[in-house]
């Protein structure tokens, strides 16, 4: 365009008005005043016999060194792209993290995805839209954290500060902790939740009512039916539905470890893990209502998250097959 533009202006009569040149070269008009704000080199020539036109001179490489200057100042191409936020909101809809649609695009071949502090801010400021209700955590900032004096165990209990080291630092597979979830005042019964402590994984079982009784006979089944990948041992808290500790340990065959009291931080596995699984059951859920299909596909999805800070963004099921 420099020659043609250059050579056009010297033509004296013969030289075409700026929107004569765009039309005569099929270009359009738009684009060449751009090009030639950007390459006006500061010479204007003058034609006198058109009337006093003004033709600005052109210079290629001086319009490509603003275009390249221009481009530099955009930044870098966002990486929250339409196809990805459509991925991520079906994802989310189905019960699933943001870490676990990360993780999954990523084993897709995906490349150039997003940080999960990156979506969690176009969550935020409603760059991806999602209907109320279905991100099921955000992140927040957090400061530190008080931990409070610990507890007294009740007595004709084996302790917290009983159990090895091996199992505090989570070396094996087959140690977890238990707790319930309660249905809400006007439902009956509740929700047995164990997880591995190493792996992570779940277990679920429904209980009709929160006694030790109902604990004990889902415990058999679970057992009988082989749910538990390894089982080594229990951490649980002083709950009215754990009391008997030797019943659970002739069921379970394993030792049974208790928290101190009101130091829930202790089986802070469990209890983060509740808060993932009320996700899909909210507080006030009647469990009575609840089959056990439903429990069984719940527990499916729990152990299909990616857990990206305890497994570095494997999920329950991952974690399990890397240790066998």
């Amino acid at each position: 365009m420099e020659r043609l533009w250059n050579e056009n202006i010297k033509r004296g009569k013969k030289a075409l008005p700026m929107k004569a040149f765009a039309r005569h070269y099929g270009l359009g008009e738009d684009r060449v005043r751009r090009e030639l704000q950007r390459g006006f080199t500061g010479v204007l020539l003058k034609d006198k016999v058109h009337g006093g036109w003004i033709y600005p001179e052109y210079s290629a490489l001086l319009g490509q060194s603003e275009a390249s200057k221009r481009q530099a100042n955009k930044g870098p191409r966002s990486v929250v792209t339409n196809r990805f936020a459509d991925e991520l909101v079906e994802d989310l809809k189905k019960g699933l993290s943001v870490a676990s649609c990360i993780h999954r695009l990523e084993g897709d071949g995906w490349v150039d995805l997003p940080s999960q502090r990156t979506v969690y801010y176009h969550l935020k400021e409603g760059v991806i839209i999602l209907p109320k209700g279905r991100l099921r955590y955000r992140p927040r900032k957090t400061k530190r954290r008080h931990i409070p004096k610990r507890g007294k165990v009740l007595p004709n209990r084996r302790s917290i500060e009983e159990r090895p080291a091996e199992i505090n630092n989570r070396e094996r597979m087959g140690d977890w902790e238990m707790d319930c979830i309660e249905s809400g005042r006007s439902g009956k019964g509740g929700l047995l939740v164990l997880i591995d402590r190493r792996t992570r994984y779940t277990v679920l079982g429904l209980l009709p009512s929160l006694t030790q009784t109902s604990v004990n006979r889902a415990l058999r089944r679970l057992v009988a039916e082989g749910t538990f990948p390894a089982l080594k041992s229990i951490t649980t808290d002083n709950g009215k539905e754990f009391l008997d500790q030797r019943k659970l340990e002739k069921i379970l065959g394993v030792p049974v470890y208790y928290t101190h009291a009101y130091s829930s931080y202790e089986k802070g596995s469990v209890e983060q893990n509740n808060g993932i699984i009320r996700f899909w059951w909210k507080k006030g859920t009647d469990f009575s209502r609840v089959s056990h299909r439903e429990v069984a596909d719940v527990q499916h999805l729990a152990n299909s998250i990616s857990r990206t800070v305890s497994l570095k963004g494997l999920t329950a099921y991952e974690a399990i097959s890397a240790l066998s």
